[in-house]
């Protein structure tokens, strides 16, 4: 059985590798973005092409809603 998680649990703050991290750490198989401006502003490049960076060097598959 997998597992994931939703970024929603850090929607208080800015969402960055560290978070990410703490996600994958967990041992969790999918992340759910949660794609609030206020936690994760998709139309800001440098937010965008970190993610990008992230997941492109993580095993953890991403989901957004």
């Amino acid at each position: 059985m997998s597992w994931g998680l939703s970024t929603y649990l850090f929607r208080n703050s800015l969402l960055g590798g560290r978070q990410l991290e703490q996600i994958a750490a967990a041992e969790f198989s999918s992340i759910e973005i949660y794609a609030d401006r206020g936690h994760f502003d998709y139309t800001n490049p440098s937010q965008v092409r970190e993610l990008a960076q992230w997941a492109g060097s993580s095993r953890s598959e991403e989901h957004t809603s």
